[in-house]
């Protein structure tokens, strides 16, 4: 999954592939996945296991255990 328009607020950018957990939707727990950035504004984000119907233009949120590192918006 991809996201852009991304607000990084705990980190000034993604150094190589991250792991972390992230959310898509508010009821859904945080799933871990690998996070790499590939533009200044886009992140790329696969899951270890797949999502079940994420949507463009839903918002993303990354976390690091209970600290959230920042989020974009799903393309």
């Amino acid at each position: 999954m991809q996201a852009t328009d991304i607000n990084l607020i705990a980190l000034d950018r993604i150094p190589g592939p991250l792991r972390l957990s992230a959310r898509v939707r508010y009821s859904q727990k945080a799933a871990p996945a690998t996070v790499v950035q590939t533009d200044s504004d886009q992140i790329e984000v696969v899951f270890d296991q797949p999502l079940r119907r994420p949507a463009r233009g839903q918002a993303l949120v990354l976390y690091d255990g209970e600290i959230v590192i920042g989020g974009g918006v799903i393309i």
